[in-house]
């Protein structure tokens, strides 16, 4: 048995106004009619056809039924069996041709174990208690109170919305190389799932796709994925690696937020950029290596990764955003590569574990307590800033009350961040390598 969500106050105010911006009112063809077990709705008169809107009886194994007051069920909407503790097995007759699997169907029915489709039915079929399209190239819905193993059968080549959600109870689900597409959230919450791998078909990793998943240990990403979308396995507190292949160019917002079994991170050079908080919360991560093409570090990106010991930053980024690393507390050293314009808000605000910093010339804007603060407006003690005199880094230092120290240029510091390293030799090759003329000052360093 369940209870119907009710909204009170402006609750109902705002999603009546959210409702009639999308909804044209000649849609909506009649109100809901309760009759034994189910509140139905009428589709079309002319036709005596109705949908299913909700479900009240008390659970078991139920058969939804083909005829209610005369009419012809043919539909069951999205939000008809949301909740419903007790139920063990939903039988869907041959007349039921539309199903709204748009994100909440059969949603927290843990104790739900089978659907199972009347073959006579044109539009579904179901193996194994599982939901499919009657060609069985789509898979729709996983009962959540299915346990043990799930074999995706070949020919499938599209998981759906949220088609495994909850399934805290199964173990292993095998995907067949048919499968191109797995759509978000499909996994969501299979917290004893320990391993999966994707096919090769599948070019993204959708929204949420293992968010939850507390169980998994290993993924295996193929090379033809270009997209890991955002919080793709957030939480996901018991992964201890994953390899991004070469093929990924986008890291999505809290992609990884809270994995905190992860050890290092290598994000390869064909990623171009990396989401807000993407490896937020990943306490354990000790070593990041971000590939050269990374233009942009999002907000929050690394902040609270309290293990990390050893970062690079590449030429290639031009902007470090706000708090992209703030309270990583075991950083002991940063270098800004002098391709960085912009450094964000509390960039590095926290990290205590370093008490100096060398800001190139390139950089145009620093934000408010990018450097040598703690989390809050506290300063931290004797905090340098390094750079040439005259600069940015100058002008931070003296609005912060930080003490400075003026960079001179040095004989074949290219770059001009007052050292001498492999940095500058790999400027001048640049430089050659692009047939740019060196500038009076670069070739006078030179």
């Amino acid at each position: 048995m369940k209870k119907k969500l009710k909204i009170k106050g402006l609750s109902i105010l705002m999603a009546i106004l959210m409702v009639a911006t999308i909804i044209p009112m000649g849609a909506i063809s009649s109100f809901a009619v309760t009759s034994g077990d189910y509140d139905y709705s009428v589709i079309s008169e002319t036709n005596k056809t109705a949908e299913i809107t909700w479900y009240n009886g008390a659970g078991g194994d139920i058969t939804i039924p083909s005829k209610i007051d005369g009419y012809t069920v043919t539909g069951i909407s999205r939000t008809a069996f949301v909740r419903c503790a007790g139920l063990k097995s939903v039988t869907i007759p041959d007349s039921i041709t539309n199903i709204d699997f748009s994100d909440v169907q059969f949603f927290s029915c843990t104790d739900l174990t089978a659907i199972i489709v009347s073959e006579g039915n044109t539009a579904y079929s179901s193996v194994d208690g599982v939901i499919y399209s009657k060609d069985k190239k789509q898979l729709f819905i996983c009962p959540e109170g299915k346990s043990g193993e799930v074999t995706v059968p070949t020919g499938v080549t599209s998981i759906g919305i949220g088609a495994f959600y909850g399934c805290a109870l199964l173990t292993s689900i095998a995907i067949p190389d048919s499968v191109t597409s797995i759509d978000f959230g499909a996994f969501y919450g299979c917290t004893n799932l320990t391993s999966i791998k994707i096919p090769n078909g599948v070019t993204k990793i959708n929204s949420q796709l293992f968010s939850g998943c507390t169980g998994l240990k290993d993924v295996t990403i193929p090379n033809g994925v270009t997209i890991i979308d955002d919080f793709a396995f957030n939480d996901c507190t018991n992964l201890t690696s994953i390899t991004i292949p070469n093929s990924v160019t986008s890291i999505g917002s809290a992609a990884f937020f809270n994995c905190t079994s992860l050890k290092d991170i290598i994000i390869p050079n064909s990623v171009i950029s990396i989401g807000a908080g993407a490896f937020a919360g990943c306490t354990g991560l000790k070593s990041v290596t971000i590939g050269n093409s990374v233009t942009s570090i999002g907000d929050n990106a690394f902040e609270g990764c309290t293990g990390l010991m050893n970062l690079i930053i590449p030429n290639s980024v031009t902007s470090i955003a706000t708090r992209a690393f703030a309270s990583c507390t075991g950083l002991t050293s940063v270098t800004i590569p002098n391709s960085v314009i912009s450094i964000g808000v509390g960039a590095f605000a926290g990290c205590t574990g370093f008490t100096s910093i060398t800001i190139p010339d390139s950089v145009t804007s620093i934000g408010d307590m990018a450097f040598g603060y703690y989390s809050d407006y506290e300063k931290l003690p004797e905090f340098t800033i390094k750079g040439t005199k005259g600069s940015l880094a100058e002008s931070y230092a003296t609005a912060n009350g930080f003490k400075f120290v003026e960079l001179s240029l040095k004989l074949g510091d290219v770059t001009g961040d007052g050292r001498v390293t492999s940095g500058d030799a790999i400027a001048v090759l640049r430089a050659e390598a692009q047939l740019r003329t060196l500038t009076a000052e670069e070739f006078t360093a030179a």
